[in-house]
């Protein structure tokens, strides 16, 4: 890829929208409106990341705001893991309160 400043922004324009879209599917999940974890979606945005990082980015803006992408990633990881860990140990508040009112209403 050449490092064009036009093609660099576009692609972390379209990272920035991924994560945040697999922001909004990982918090639907948590709240069970999606019944499965996002992790092909979180699957392919961890391969298009690595892609990008193994650019040549001349240009230290774009290199910082992919480096606060990677970053900004890597605490949503983190935080999604432990969500995900507590929803399988059953200690998960969201998710517990809405099977208790399931089990009530019945």
């Amino acid at each position: 890829m050449g490092s064009g400043r036009g093609q660099i922004t576009a692609l972390l324009n379209q990272l920035e929208q991924d994560l945040k879209t697999l922001e909004i599917a990982h918090e639907q999940y948590f709240l069970g409106i999606e019944k499965r974890a996002p992790e092909q979606q979180r699957k392919k945005f961890t391969l298009s990341m690595r892609k990008m990082v193994t650019y040549y980015i001349p240009q230290t803006d774009l290199r910082y705001r992919l480096n606060s992408i990677s970053s900004r990633y890597n605490s949503y990881c983190g935080y999604w893991d432990r969500i995900q860990r507590l929803i399988d140990e059953g200690r998960y508040e969201r998710h517990t309160s809405r099977i208790q009112r399931r089990a009530e209403s019945k």
